[in-house]
């Protein structure tokens, strides 16, 4: 469980930083990660693997 944690959130702060305008400007994207992403960051931001937490924190 915890690989799996580490790659997602290891692809979700790549695809982050390197999305274009396209992304920054779909109100349908902003609206997705307030709803779903920010309750998984929230989440996995109190956990005790420091990759994980780390990794969490980099994407808020």
């Amino acid at each position: 469980i915890v690989r799996s944690k580490r790659i997602a959130l290891e692809l979700i702060l790549g695809m982050l930083q390197n999305c274009g305008p396209v992304f920054r400007s779909s109100e349908h994207f902003i609206n997705l990660l307030k709803q779903q992403l920010c309750v998984s960051l929230i989440k996995n931001s109190v956990s005790p693997v420091p990759k994980i937490f780390g990794l969490s924190l980099q994407i808020f």
